[in-house]
């Protein structure tokens, strides 16, 4: 029962927060699916947990984000969720993007999930052809687009793009 408590207050408080963004014009009600096997929450410290097999998943109008992570930590301040970051093979996917990274932090003010790599491993997106690599990608929730800063790289495979040669 208690971990049924849990699991509905972070629901909640996920929501509540806009940690994933859906316009109201466009989405009556906002589906909010979150698992792991392990869940945890210190009401004291206001901080949460969600370990092993991460999954959260949101509707973004027609699309869909699904993002997958080895762990998920976030503090609970003032009502809202702050701080949030998810670690360890993370991944975001909406069936029309795809990105990887080994970190994401999430930036609720933005609206937008930073994607970082490593030295050895950096993050990646890929959408339509395009695939982007650099140790920080960003995602932009609302419009799901990703941007990438200085000192990543962007290859177009023309024949996946729509309105080229290869269609």
């Amino acid at each position: 029962m208690q971990r049924l408590i849990i699991f509905s207050l972070l629901v909640l408080m996920v929501a509540a927060s806009g940690l994933l963004y859906a316009e109201e014009a466009e989405q009556e009600s906002t589906t909010l699916q979150l698992s792991a096997e392990y869940i945890d929450f210190d009401p004291q410290k206001g901080e949460i947990s969600l370990d092993k097999n991460v999954r959260v998943v949101r509707e973004l109008g027609e699309e869909t984000l699904t993002i997958t992570c080895d762990k998920l930590n976030g503090k609970l301040q003032d009502g809202e969720l702050s701080d949030v970051e998810a670690i360890g093979n993370v991944k975001l996917d909406t069936g029309q993007l795809s990105a990887t990274g080994t970190r994401a932090v999430f930036d609720f003010e933005e609206n937008i999930i930073r994607l970082y790599g490593t030295e050895d491993e950096w993050a990646t997106a890929s959408s339509e052809g395009v695939n982007s690599r650099g140790p920080e990608i960003i995602f932009n929730i609302e419009t799901q687009k990703v941007t990438l800063p200085e000192g990543g790289v962007t290859d177009i495979d023309t024949s996946r793009r729509p309105g080229t040669q290869g269609d």
